[in-house]
């Protein structure tokens, strides 16, 4: 299943991905296998819950075995999954150091940290479910093992919504819609100073898991968010304005870039950038749709890729190579 999923993604343009696997250090470990042989980016976790009121059998029973589980996790996918740094981790480089830093990490299982492990195509991510799902001690350990690891992410859902605490945001359009959580402000957080936003591909169980239907979604929440209330029509000059096409792209490519801390090496095509991208047919030998062939400028061509587009891309590159 995971070889299907991986699969898929790469299939629909997805070069970057943020995944959990499950509370079994096994699984998580063939999931970041699987990345790793496939050739996508990505930051994997092995998934910590402790409190599951649903299904009492589907949980970490202790939360030292969480915590530990998750040492090895991150250990097994720096030594097992390295691409760019395998010869250094493999001779024990003079970076690489063995400890426990503190009483709050297991002494156990021995934390292994690498200077370079953040060039990794493959990285491991500290990951808990919702934060309801966790116990306030899994909580606190899991965010000591973030100070602890050096170049170690936090995977996290909306579990904020004092805005002065937030850093990144995710705008995930398809599952606000599916959820009826609410519709994100994209222009009025712009407005406000957040300058680490991008879109998300998680769709609640939707229709499409690529960026392009992401990206139509996005679209769409904003020009819902910028229809006039009846009910209060004088407040009209104040509706948030549509998402322009270079709002949406770069939400969807460098904006997703920043929020993995890794725009200085993909998300366009800057001098000296890692190639990331897709090779998409907009002309006559691509047309599938009663779309008009005519592509006057290069926003044509991008609008073409977001309206009749499709996602089956004619070449998904990642780190210059197909994976």
């Amino acid at each position: 299943m995971f070889e299907k999923v991986v699969s898929c993604l790469i299939q629909v343009g997805t070069t970057t991905s943020c995944y959990y696997s499950s509370i079994h250090l096994g699984a998580a470990k063939i999931l970041a296998k699987v990345c790793h042989q496939t050739g996508q980016r990505e930051f994997v976790g092995k998934c910590n819950m402790d409190r599951n009121d649903s299904f009492d059998q589907y949980n970490d029973i202790l939360v030292e075995h969480s915590v530990e589980d998750t040492i090895q996790f991150i250990n097994f996918v720096r030594k097992e999954c390295s691409s760019t740094c395998h010869q250094k981790m493999e001779s024990k480089s003079p970076h690489c150091t063995t400890a426990a830093s503190s009483s709050n990490v297991s002494p156990r299982v021995a934390l292994e940290q690498h200077e370079d492990s953040n060039s990794l195509l493959v990285q491991p991510i500290i990951t808990r479910r919702f934060a309801i799902s966790c116990t306030d001690e899994l909580l606190g350990r899991l965010g000591e093992l973030v100070k602890t690891v050096e170049q170690i992410r936090l995977q996290t859902h909306l579990t904020s919504r004092a805005l002065h605490s937030i850093k990144l945001l995710v705008h995930c359009p398809t599952l606000n819609f599916n959820f009826r959580s609410g519709i994100c402000q994209i222009q009025k957080l712009k407005a406000a100073g957040f300058n680490k936003l991008s879109l998300g591909t998680d769709v609640s169980g939707g229709y499409g898991v690529g960026i392009l239907s992401t990206i139509r979604d996005a679209a769409l929440a904003a020009k819902v968010l910028s229809l006039p209330d009846s009910a209060a029509p004088d407040q009209a000059s104040n509706r948030p304005q549509q998402l322009s096409i270079k709002n949406l792209f770069y939400l969807a490519t460098l904006g997703g870039a920043c929020i993995c801390n890794l725009d200085d090496r993909v998300g366009n095509f800057g001098l000296g950038k890692r190639f990331d991208g897709l090779l998409i047919q907009t002309g006559a030998a691509a047309a599938t749709t009663l779309a008009h062939q005519n592509l006057n400028s290069t926003g044509d061509s991008v609008n073409r890729c977001r309206t009749p587009g499709t996602d089956r891309h004619g070449k998904v590159y990642v780190y210059q190579k197909i994976p």
